[in-house]
């Protein structure tokens, strides 16, 4: 359907059409065959479907937790790990089980959570619902390996739990392997929005988070979602200032939370990149950003500012937007009252999706782009990983290439292939701050491989005005994969030279940097070379 985006009156009155309609499962909404898209609307009924559910799901954890476990590590990526990471990250504990997130096969990262764990005293969640995530499936089998070391063979199965689609490569291995559980997924529920179903809430009711207020404060947002009326429907709000700041030419959402609600910005990041991300279109959310002068934001940007009335929040951030108000740009605030309705902020931009991917002629429900650059087995990794498979420039010499790229109405993504660890994380801020007050730009940062299962599909589906700095260093390699036969540093090394080529093949303006050993002074480079260069 054509219509005038410039007006506004009409804008709403469309927006408010598609909100019944999705309700009917009206799959003509949004392009693509229709059988596929309505396999994928489950999520409408997440939360009261799980909150059915709690009961059995509570059976389970008591059951874990009368047993002689005392950590839970959670194996997942992308919608299988973030929603739970969500969670996990914003919502007080309470429980004697300790609950980790692996969803990097970086080794440093690995190795300090081994260090944290006694095997005899361990569990870990297998969740993929695909069943053949290759970072999941790694992991799995490394950890399988680990605590054959410490427990009889017999009773290794015991201390696995499966999350997956019923009939998936991961749901048959659970089988094999005898897991003390498999969960099965809804299979009309996609990863990024199974932050309300089981992916997200197991994981939370095992640390001890009360989960029935959260799917509550879902239900209440999906009722009103149901409403017509803008001033009630606090989806089709939200939606309606995303497609009116769009059809102005301000297409970076810049996300700004605070405090603790700041763990709920990488699951936001997910769902707009991947629903939105494609056809080249797209709104490329910015996340995690250091705060900077107004002058240095670009008139490209829209800005969506969560906080919570009963946790602590950044007056540094209020005074942003109260600022940026005045001025007349974007901005859309959001104030939970509690941190438990989260549940209904993760409802609300769900459907706030589905709205505006109608208006913008997308399927919000697909990620045709994300596989592009997966690893798929060990044939990949030999050939990516070839002394002169990829050219590379080193640190020492002079960036003009990737700085000839930046113009205006540009961002640019650095995806780093380095260690988790905080300095490094510290210096990379560093590094975006230089970047968008020396060039005017939004930068995005994601870390190899968990950004392929989140930004991924924007980078490669959405529109073409992204510049990509790509950041590798060397690493380790003491961490093994037994059926790949391949370290877990070589895995991720292909997975990085992988990722580029697929960004050169559709024409993206991709640099990777080989920082080598010298990780820390490479990043003041970069850093040096920026400034040098303004």
């Amino acid at each position: 359907m054509e219509f005038d985006f410039s007006n506004r009156d009409l804008m709403e009155g469309h927006l408010v059409d598609l909100v019944s309609r999705i309700w009917d499962k009206d799959c003509t909404l949004w392009p693509g065959p229709t059988e596929n898209t309505r396999e994928h609307l489950g999520w409408l009924e997440a939360p009261d479907e799980t909150k059915n559910n709690l009961d059995m799901l509570m059976g389970i954890v008591r059951s874990i937790d009368t047993a002689a476990i005392e950590t839970v590590v959670l194996l997942g990526m992308g919608g299988s790990s973030l929603g739970a990471k969500a969670f996990l990250d914003v919502l007080p504990r309470d429980s004697r089980l300790r609950v980790l997130v692996i969803d990097t096969i970086e080794e440093d990262f690995i190795v300090e959570v081994l260090s944290s764990l006694d095997p005899c005293r361990s569990m870990f969640l297998v969740s993929s619902k695909s069943g053949k995530t290759l970072e999941t499936m790694c992991l799995y089998r490394f950890f399988r390996g680990w605590a054959s070391d410490y427990i009889e063979e017999t009773e290794l199965g015991s201390r696995f739990i499966a999350i997956t689609d019923q009939g998936s490569p991961l749901d048959a291995l659970a089988q094999r392997d005898s897991f003390a559980e498999i969960l099965y997924g809804n299979p009309q529920i996609g990863g990024r929005y199974s932050g309300l179903s089981l992916q997200g809430v197991f994981p939370a009711l095992l640390s001890g988070i009360d989960i029935s207020h959260v799917l509550q404060s879902g239900i209440d947002m999906s009722r009103g979602s149901r409403s017509d009326s803008i001033s009630e429907n606090e989806s089709l709000a939200l939606a309606m200032f995303l497609v009116s700041n769009f059809v102005r030419g301000k297409d970076k959402l810049t996300l700004l939370t605070s405090g603790v609600v700041d763990g709920f910005s990488p699951w936001i990041e997910q769902l707009v990149a991947e629903s939105l991300g494609k056809d080249g279109k797209g709104i490329v959310p910015v996340v995690g950003e250091p705060i900077y002068e107004l002058s240095q934001y670009s008139t490209d940007r829209m800005f969506v500012y969560i906080t919570c009335s009963d946790a602590e929040n950044s007056k540094e951030d209020s005074d942003l937007i109260d600022s940026l108000g005045k001025m007349g740009a974007g901005v859309f605030k959001i104030e939970m009252p509690s941190l438990y309705d989260l549940g209904g902020e993760m409802f609300r931009w769900e459907f706030a999706m589905a709205l505006v991917a109608s208006v913008l002629s997308i399927n919000p429900f697909d990620q045709p782009d994300v596989d592009k650059s997966k690893v798929i087995d060990i044939d990949d990794i030999v050939s990516l990983t070839k002394p002169d498979r990829v050219k590379y420039i080193d640190v020492n010499q002079p960036m003009n290439e990737l700085f000839s790229f930046i113009k205006d109405g540009m961002y640019l993504a650095i995806l780093a292939y380095v260690p988790l660890r905080d300095d490094i994380k510290y210096l990379l801020q560093d590094f975006r701050s230089s970047i968008t007050t020396g060039f005017g730009i939004p930068t995005t940062l994601g870390f190899g491989p968990q950004y392929l299962h989140s930004t991924g599909q924007i980078h490669k589906g959405g529109a073409n005005n992204g510049v990509y700095l790509q950041i590798v260093c060397d690493s380790k390699g003491s961490l093994c994969d037994t059926a790949l036969e391949e370290s877990f540093s070589t895995i991720w090394r292909a997975q990085a030279n992988g990722d580029m080529d697929a960004l050169r093949n559709i024409g993206r303006e991709i640099v990777q940097v080989d920082l080598k050993n010298n990780l820390v002074e490479g990043l003041h480079m970069l850093i040096r070379q920026v400034e040098k260069t303004n």
